[in-house]
């Protein structure tokens, strides 16, 4: 319902434990409906699940009806490369603990650098969170990172407002 109201430049996401696509409940539910356009299924890593082909044919069908699939926290909690290979996102959101001031750590910016190299390999857009200071979004910048988010940029607000002034090229 959501999704048939918003605008044609937006998208609705939708978090969900890749354990749950292969739930009875879940499944019916989705099966459904026949579009998903406009609809991003982010992979939440509250637990690690054994049956990766399953899933990953789940989430095929759902890309098949239209949906984008996204790695939620990548670089955190069970989203080991393996399932981020596996499962073939088309958005890796990279965990606000690694940009958290990645201005002043190199290893930081060094991961999310090869995880913006990894998801350029897989046809992928890197979406870095929690940006909250403007060195942080120089520095995403300067490592080709093309999406982010974060209170540097808006503050949560009603749905399908106007976010406050532009700072830039980089707003998602």
């Amino acid at each position: 319902e959501v999704a048939a109201k918003k605008p044609d430049n937006c998208f609705v996401t939708i978090n969900i434990d890749p354990l749950h696509v292969l739930t009875p409940k879940v499944t019916s539910l989705l099966d459904s409906h026949a579009s998903f356009r406009g609809i991003v299924f982010e992979m939440t890593e509250q637990h690690a699940f054994e049956d990766i082909k399953a899933v990953r044919k789940a989430l095929d069908g759902l890309r098949a009806r239209g949906a984008l699939i996204a790695i939620d926290d990548a670089g955190a909690g069970y989203s080991g490369l393996k399932q981020i290979l596996e499962l073939q996102p088309q958005l890796l959101k990279v965990d606000r603990d690694l940009v958290t001031n990645i201005h002043e750590n190199e290893a930081k910016r060094a991961l999310v650098g090869m995880l913006g190299a990894l998801a350029g390999r897989l046809d992928a857009w890197v979406l870095a969170e929690g940006i909250e200071l403007a060195e942080e979004a120089t520095a995403l910048a300067q490592l080709g990172i093309p999406l982010v988010q974060g209170y540097f940029f808006g503050r949560p607000a009603p749905p399908w407002s106007r976010t406050g002034a532009s700072r830039g090229p980089m707003r998602t």
